[in-house]
């Protein structure tokens, strides 16, 4: 009896290990406070998107989080804020051969802040906040140990980190691959929080060195896990994903979930702007669910003009309006607007469709906008265009010689884009077209 005893515990004991070998770390945001959390605007194109697209050139090297439950930190922290910083500051992640560790960011000035003196993990808001109001320290700052969570962070290294803040970040529509594709286009990689199962933790292992497609779940589900989209590729209809479990899991430490799988497995997506280095906000005494910074723009409707006619486009819609921008916001500044069919109460239904390529969003609806342009503090005008015959609305029809034209009930939303990331909105304008 004793032998069998023996044996049973020898051939549980691998499978117990399985899938206690990794940590995971994500604490999912409750419901009520999602549904309060502002939804990214897609990034205006003008154009279709690329069939396939890579960020990973520009991450750092996989990291490992070991024993620690710090995956959030590790998806904000290491890999997007050092993502955001190589291309600010264009230094290399590599010296010597090793890691450059004044190049990386620390998981441990954010997760050690916000995990309440126990190693259980942490939730997206509040370390998303925390770097909008305190910022995030390189690696050689505040070296990450995985068996010390509670260390916090002195005021000197407090003051290194104001250097280093984000100034916006938005919730993204997990469900929507073009969404997605689009923030990975406009060079936003997407971080997200995903229900993680004993067959992904398998799969990467048995992979090693080579890509591997996560599809459905096969194993027992081990709790929420923190990880980043870094690029795409229609041809496999799978988007490429880096974790936090070191380089000899899946192919140098990245995976891919397949576009179909994706919206099931995801529970939360985010995308973060970036703030100009050296800008200092005044940060609030608590985190809250406040996904911008305390930098703010005036943005507004000056004037909207229909009917007018265009030697080239025909009858357009043009809208003027004013923006005033302050010192630090950014780089770039653009307006786009965006339309949908006015659902009866003069708000927003569904999205209308474009007819042109020049007019449509990537996910094909219809929308104008600005060129970009640098960003000059203070006010600036601007004015878009729209022409009616690119909008995807029903037309009318001839009856007896005689053509009647149908009425289209139309909601116009203009929103003020700063490098990319949609930051504010200037109300929403109720017209009709008669087509």
């Amino acid at each position: 009896m004793e032998k069998k005893i023996l044996i049973l515990l020898c051939i549980a004991l691998p499978f117990s290990i399985l899938a206690q070998d990794v940590k995971l770390g994500l604490k999912f945001t409750p419901t009520d406070q999602l549904r309060g959390i502002p939804m990214a605007s897609t990034p205006f194109a003008g154009d279709e998107l690329p069939s396939t697209f890579d960020l990973s050139n520009r991450m750092p090297p996989a990291g490992d989080q070991g024993r620690q439950s710090s995956c959030v930190a590790w998806a904000v922290g290491y890999a997007c804020k050092s993502y955001q910083e190589k291309y600010e500051e264009g230094s290399s992640f590599f010296n010597g051969g090793a890691i450059n560790k004044n190049a990386v960011f620390s998981p441990s000035f954010i997760y050690n802040q916000i995990n309440n003196g126990v190693d259980g993990g942490s939730l997206f808001i509040d370390a998303l906040n925390l770097v909008s109001q305190q910022g995030a320290v390189k690696w050689s700052d505040m070296p990450y140990n995985e068996s010390d969570y509670t260390t916090r962070p002195n005021n000197n290294i407090k003051d290194r980190a104001k250097k280093y803040k984000i100034d916006f970040w938005r919730q993204v529509n997990a469900a929507d691959s073009k969404e997605v594709k689009a923030q990975l286009n406009a060079g936003f990689p997407v971080i997200i929080g995903a229900m993680i199962d004993r067959g992904f933790v398998n799969n990467g292992r048995n992979s090693v060195g080579q890509d591997f497609i996560w599809n459905n779940y096969s194993g027992q589900q081990l709790g929420g896990h923190a990880m980043i989209v870094v690029g795409y590729d229609d041809n496999r209809s799978a988007f490429k994903v880096l974790n936090s479990w070191g380089q000899n899991w899946g192919n140098n430490g990245y995976c891919w979930i397949s576009y179909s799988f994706f919206p099931n497995t995801v529970r939360e997506a985010y995308v973060m702007k970036d703030a100009i280095n050296g800008t200092d906000t005044n940060p609030t005494p608590r985190p809250v669910v406040n996904p911008t910074s305390d930098l703010t723009a005036t943005f507004r409707i000056s004037n909207v003009q229909h009917n007018i006619q265009d030697m080239q486009q025909g009858q357009i819609m043009r809208i003027h309006g004013m923006v005033n921008l302050p010192q630090g916001i950014g780089r770039k500044v653009q307006v786009v607007v965006k339309f949908y069919l006015n659902n009866g109460s003069n708000g927003k239904g569904v999205p209308v469709g474009s007819l042109s390529n020049y007019f449509m969003m990537p996910d094909g609806s219809a929308a104008t906008g600005t060129p970009k342009s640098d960003i000059i503090p203070g006010n600036q005008q601007w004015y878009v265009n729209m022409p009616y015959q690119t909008l995807k609305v029903n037309r009318g029809r001839y009856a007896f010689g005689i053509y009647q034209p149908f009425t289209t009930y139309l909601i116009a939303e203009p929103i003020l884009y700063i490098d990319d990331f949609a930051v504010e909105t200037g109300g929403l304008i109720p017209f009709f077209v008669k087509l």
